[in-house]
């Protein structure tokens, strides 16, 4: 997949936003290889396509926890109830970004082992 679905889906929007308050949040903190991919070696792609799982979990199980919140929930027209439907679909983005970053993580990997490949084959 190349992640032309999450793109019509608008993850690109949602990236950018959720990058501008990251950047905004934590601007004097390090960057964060989570955030920021620092070189482009296999290795570097690789720990990063393993954090992008980790996060894809993580709030996987947030928007899960959220739909069941919805699912139990006595009054929808609460200020509570608007704070759960929105953290569910924060974190419903969220894990579809991680999926996102990571269809193009593979698309980079796949390009530098054909490179690699064609120089062992000179």
């Amino acid at each position: 997949m190349d992640g032309k679905l999450y793109e019509f889906l608008g993850i690109k929007p949602f990236k950018k936003i959720a990058l501008e308050l990251r950047l905004r949040t934590y601007y004097k903190k390090p960057k964060n290889s989570n955030y920021f991919l620092s070189g482009n070696s296999f290795d570097n792609l690789a720990d990063f396509e393993r954090m992008t799982r980790i996060n894809e979990e993580i709030h996987t199980l947030g928007t899960l926890l959220g739909v069941l919140a919805i699912y139990y929930m006595d009054d929808r027209l609460s200020i509570s109830g608007a704070i759960i439907y929105a953290s569910t679909a924060v974190n419903f983005y969220a894990a579809m970004l991680q999926r996102y970053n990571r269809a193009r993580i593979y698309t980079i990997m796949d390009k530098l082992k054909d490179r690699a490949d064609a120089s062992l084959e000179k």
